[in-house]
């Protein structure tokens, strides 16, 4: 063999080591949570440069102005869900969800029964549930779908299941419940979401808490007035908005990672059943795509660098990590993809401080080589 075919198998060879190297560099935890930061950044920027249309979305919110004026107290009684429903419906909603999860028979048999008379054998209502409860809807005949979302570890919202894995039979989240009832369609799913039982999705947010999505007091809702002009064709959602551990979620909007503006469990449903439409849903890299674009990345970078003089490569590092990061961003902008920044940045630095490496020990092979032969 001579210099030049063993010179470019051992550069791609070792090449082909970094490019693992930088791969199992992404398994560490805290490269996992930075690129979780980057995300919340993204999304920040992605939300002030572009504007989602939420005017298929209206909540209605119990607060506690509307218990007050409505004279009622925190549990709400059943029959005024039954009221709220038919209200909202006889106005032109296309689907109504209740985030509120209604746990065993209830208090008052006559309330239970006035909500099942509303409830039971539509088509255009849904009930929240529990993952771990079945239909948990205490017993009502209507569709259901579960409310719960998990946590990344900082203890930030970002992502959503469609439905669980390992559960028989496997419900789904209440969004997607949601605009099956609206479509009359008990078996849509969404382009994307197909056959992903336990995958995590991101949530494509529609903007920050309490200024999204058009928002109507339970008081208007059962106070009468005409409400066609907001929920004719839309989805609704009724739900508390209470003070309370599940209505203090914190999401990429909250300020410094902290507990400031944190978002209703309403808020949250809407943002899920915002991405599930579709209109400005984010699109995730497979894992085979993801493992490509990393070992790519530093393989290819690794031969460049090989090449270069190592003081010019520095600039190449920055322009290459410059380029990418505004292109990361442009194709969050422009065509939603949500590329992964840091693992590609993580293979830049590793490629240049592999290729320095790889210079020092050749020249100290041949330097060991010379002394040899003299």
């Amino acid at each position: 063999m001579n210099d030049l075919p063993r010179s470019a198998a051992i550069r791609a060879g070792t090449g082909l080591v970094v490019a693992l190297a930088a791969l199992l560099l992404m398994r560490l935890p805290a490269l996992r949570r930075l690129e979780d930061k980057v995300f919340d950044r993204r999304v920040l920027a992605w939300r002030q440069l572009s504007e989602a249309d939420t005017s298929r979305i209206v909540l209605v919110t119990i607060d506690e102005e509307s218990l007050h004026e409505l004279g009622l107290h925190w549990p709400l009684p059943r029959a005024s869900y039954a009221r709220a429903i038919e209200r909202l419906r006889k106005a032109g909603a296309e689907g109504i969800g209740v985030t509120v999860v209604f746990q065993g028979a209830g208090g008052d048999p006559a309330q239970t029964r006035a909500l099942a008379a509303v409830v039971d054998g539509a088509d255009d209502v849904v009930l929240a549930s529990r993952i771990d409860a079945g239909s948990g809807a205490s017993g009502f005949r209507c569709a259901t779908g579960f409310c719960d979302v998990p946590l990344d570890e900082d203890g930030i919202a970002r992502h959503f299941q469609v439905s669980p894995a390992g559960v028989d039979p496997p419900p789904v989240c209440l969004a997607l419940a949601m605009l099956r009832a609206r479509y009359k369609n008990p078996t849509f799913t969404p382009r994307g979401f197909v056959d992903m039982g336990g995958a995590r999705f991101p949530i494509s947010w529609a903007g920050p808490p309490g200024r999204t999505f058009t928002t109507i007091g339970l008081k208007r809702v059962l106070g009468g007035g005409d409400l066609s002009k907001e929920v004719k064709g839309a989805v609704v959602l009724l739900g508390s908005t209470l003070p309370g551990s599940a209505n203090d979620i914190r999401t990429p909007f909250s300020k410094g990672g902290g507990r400031g503006d944190p978002m209703t469990a309403l808020e949250l449903t809407a943002n899920i059943v915002f991405t599930l439409m579709g209109s400005d849903a984010l699109i995730t890299l497979t894992t085979a795509q993801h493992v490509l674009l990393v070992c790519g990345t530093a393989f290819v970078l690794f031969v460049l660098f090989c090449s270069l003089h190592p003081a010019f490569s520095v600039s190449v590092v920055c322009f290459v990590s410059v380029l990418y990061t505004l292109g990361a961003m442009y194709a969050m902008i422009e065509s939603r993809w949500l590329l992964p920044v840091v693992a590609p940045l993580v293979a830049v630095q590793v490629a240049w401080f592999s290729s320095i490496a790889y210079r020092g020990v050749r020249a100290w092979m041949r330097a060991s080589q010379r002394s040899g032969v003299a």
